[in-house]
């Protein structure tokens, strides 16, 4: 009642909706509480704009959506999500389409593939990773160290939703936003010994690792790119020296 209150008072010309429980060991966890935020409360949002349609709608899915693929996943390959949280956001994709249907106006499922950047709140890798180092450590517990990942600044991927907000489209789509590449944990550790001119080892911890975890994950772009002219601009090393230059004093180049 208090979305549809909003939404009817605001009237908004857009709506970027990102609320969700996404920390996958946590929804894995609490299934139940995180169907019901992240499937129920996307169902609320869009019941809401069903009384005003604004111009455009977009809402936060996730790379998570796609089952286990060797090659970059495109968006026309069928979902198949492994865990609760793809599940909570391949039924709010389909909850969108929906939406789209019924009311004719255009709405955009953007895939959002691993963000990086300032101010994370879930204990994902590289949040695992920085904290360690920015303490001092030097040897760091990590979980699985093979998988692949593509990684993208919340700076693009900001820009990516702007870019989806502004499009002009009919009827429902979908979006990667991602960077096209994927590194693994251990090349990750590499680029922050780059950064900080300091060897780190790597201890593997049991509590962190994964039973079962693919071993690729990365977004094809080229829809992206050809449709909305979108393509992101900053690297995960250079995402890295970011998170690690806002808190670790580094020796000179010539110490």
């Amino acid at each position: 009642e208090a979305v549809c209150r909003i939404i009817k008072d605001v009237r908004p010309k857009r709506v970027c909706h990102l609320a969700a429980i996404h920390f996958i060991p946590y929804c894995n966890q609490h299934p139940l509480e995180a169907l019901d935020i992240n499937v129920q409360g996307t169902l609320s949002v869009l019941e809401a704009c069903k009384a005003a349609p604004p111009e455009m709608v977009v809402i936060a899915s996730t790379a998570a959506v796609y089952g286990i693929c060797d090659e970059p996943c495109k968006e026309t390959d069928i979902p198949a999500p492994l865990d609760i949280y793809g599940i909570s956001k391949h039924t709010c994709e389909q909850l969108a389409r929906l939406y789209s249907t019924d009311t004719g106006a255009p709405c955009i499922a953007a895939r959002i593939f691993n963000a990086v950047g300032p101010n994370e709140t879930n204990l994902h890798l590289v949040p695992q990773l920085i904290n360690q180092l920015i303490c001092g450590e030097r040897t760091v517990a990590l979980g699985n160290l093979e998988p692949r990942r593509d990684y993208i600044h919340t700076s693009d991927l900001a820009k990516g939703l702007m870019c989806a907000l502004n499009h002009k489209q009919k009827g429902y789509d979908i979006f990667n936003i991602g960077t096209g590449r994927e590194h693994s944990v251990r090349d990750l550790v590499k680029m922050c010994e780059n950064v900080l001119g300091q060897r780190v080892e790597i201890k593997q911890s049991p509590r962190l690792t994964r039973k079962v975890d693919r071993m690729h994950l990365c977004a094809n772009i080229d829809k992206v790119r050809r449709v909305m002219g979108w393509e992101p601009k900053i690297g995960i090393e250079d995402a890295l020296r970011e998170l690690l230059d806002a808190s670790v004093e580094y020796p000179s180049e010539t110490a």
